[in-house]
């Protein structure tokens, strides 16, 4: 049997020990996850992570003028309507090409893309969103999706065999026009 004191000494040595695994555990999940926002900076590539639009269906122009002030990369010819931007919590698509935040995958293992809200602007009239690994859609499966009434769209969690080196893409592009088109969307993955 066990003393009072005994008891309360156990009881407290448990929750010690419940508390540590739940703080290693959840540590382990934070360093292990890529989160696009925690991630964003000034220069192209710093942690996998590139900023562009596409001209092609899968050539990459890279933004190559970053504004520190507003977090935002663009396009030396910065017209807003034709080439878009990347900012630390979102992206803006041109009237001709779509913004991208790219991911190049620095491990082979199965990628988790945890799941996500895009929020954009009720006046839009809508924007065409896609989730890619290289040229094979992995979200939506069949087209772009278009946000047209909603303002929120969720998007589930998604999971992926990829090699090193293959690029995971994040896009936005307009519908019928860009205007108010800027989309508020952080992206957090991991590979194992």
């Amino acid at each position: 049997m066990f003393h009072s004191n005994s008891k309360k000494g156990l009881i407290s040595y448990w929750i010690t020990i419940i508390v540590f695994i739940w703080i290693v555990s959840s540590n382990l999940y934070c360093k292990n996850t890529i989160s696009s926002h925690l991630s964003f900076s000034g220069e192209q590539g710093k942690e996998g992570w590139f900023f562009g639009y596409l001209e092609e269906e899968d050539s990459l122009i890279l933004y190559d003028v970053y504004d520190e002030l507003k977090a935002t990369w663009w396009n030396t010819q910065f017209n807003n309507f034709k080439y878009g931007f990347v900012s630390k919590f979102g992206m803006h698509p041109g009237s001709l090409y779509p913004a991208v935040r790219q991911f190049v995958a620095p491990k082979s293992g199965n990628l988790t893309i945890f799941p996500s809200e895009l929020e954009i602007k009720k006046s839009a009239d809508g924007i065409a969103v896609q989730i890619r690994i290289n040229d094979m859609r992995l979200w939506p499966k069949s087209e772009e999706f278009y946000i047209m009434e909603e303002p929120i769209l969720k998007i589930p969690e998604l999971s992926h065999p990829v090699k090193k080196g293959e690029k995971i893409f994040f896009i936005i592009g307009s519908n019928l026009n860009a205007f108010s088109d800027f989309t508020k969307w952080k992206v957090a993955l991991k590979i194992n």
